[in-house]
């Protein structure tokens, strides 16, 4: 889709400048998204006219708590603009050119620097503010023990979405309820220091830019576990760097041998759909449910794999942890 010319009106005042071009290039699964130019200098823009009021501020938001942090190359933002008759919500950011690849050098290093981000620690998990993790509403109501924050911010949304689809069959809502109960003795608070993450890290939201250096994308930044499985996902398969930098340390008291069986069957569909297609990366919904409990799954027996089609032809692949 070409840049509405509302928006390009709205741009070239912000900008100082005509915008130039407009290619469309692939902005996600949510938004338009293009390329352009002003005075010369390449920019990336997103939109969208449904977009929730305040998706695109927590968005900017997040990408200049990571650029604050100085540990991994983001995306400047540029511009950020509220709908506002013809013209839609927008966010313009830097333009990253992606002539490079990710080689093992690369990857070693990205891994390097995640593990640097995940250094920025602070005394709660959570954010001062709720944002979003594609469309879907994340809350991040402050807490200081991670096993009450996933609780009350992670898993018991995701079951009230599901109940409110028709996802969520009454066994499985039981054994979530069983498993939020437990979580206290599940998890050693203790032990976890809420660290600053990208939220939302897997293979479409990052780039590699035309010098070989890894680009964070699309976060849902908040702060929790340093070792969060998103991190572990990617990393385990691709960055041998971060092992040598994040200290591997159980997040669990005791492994109950059931915890798969319980956590896979409350992720709402909707949520596997727009959170975690399958781009490469085995898990899936249940790697991700896992990780907020066990930030050692990547060193466990991984066996029965499934894969289940998805909306749209994709396919999903987890497996049980044995």
């Amino acid at each position: 889709m070409m840049i509405p010319a509302a928006l390009r009106d709205a741009l070239s005042d912000r900008l100082g400048g005509p915008v130039e071009g407009g290619q469309p290039v692939y902005g996600g699964d949510i938004n338009h998204a293009a390329r352009f130019a002003v005075n010369g200098t390449r920019y990336f823009v997103k939109w969208s006219r449904e977009a929730p009021a305040s998706m695109f501020p927590a968005e900017a938001d997040g990408l200049r708590r990571l650029s604050e942090a100085g540990e991994i190359r983001i995306p400047a933002v540029i511009a950020l603009g509220e709908a506002e008759g013809a013209c839609p919500a927008y966010l313009a950011l830097e333009w990253i050119e992606t002539d490079g690849s990710a080689t093992d050098a690369t990857m070693e290093d990205f891994g390097a620097r995640l593990a640097a981000l995940h250094r920025h620690t602070t005394s709660q998990h959570g954010l001062e503010r709720d944002n979003f993790i594609g469309l879907l509403p994340q809350r991040n109501t402050p807490d200081p023990a991670w096993s009450a924050f996933y609780r009350d911010q992670r898993i018991r949304p995701q079951m009230e979405m599901a109940r409110q689809r028709g996802l969520l069959p009454k066994r499985r809502e039981d054994l979530l309820t069983r498993l939020i109960e437990r979580l206290p003795d599940l998890l050693d608070d203790t032990a976890i220091q809420p660290a600053l993450l990208h939220g939302d890290l897997w293979g479409g939201n990052y780039l590699v830019d035309d010098q070989g250096e890894a680009v964070l994308i699309d976060p849902a930044v908040y702060y929790g576990p340093g070792d969060d499985g998103a991190v572990r996902r990617l990393l385990a398969a691709l960055l041998r760097g971060v092992r040598r930098d994040i200290p591997a340390r159980s997040r669990l008291r005791r492994p109950p041998a059931a915890l798969p069986a319980l956590l896979y069957p409350g992720t709402p569909e909707p949520v596997r759909r727009e959170l975690w297609r399958a781009r490469g990366f085995a898990g899936g919904a249940l790697r991700r449910a896992l990780s907020g409990v066990c930030g050692r799954f990547a060193r466990g027996t991984w066996q029965q794999r499934d894969d289940r089609r998805l909306p749209g032809g994709e396919v999903e692949r987890y497996t049980a942890l044995r």
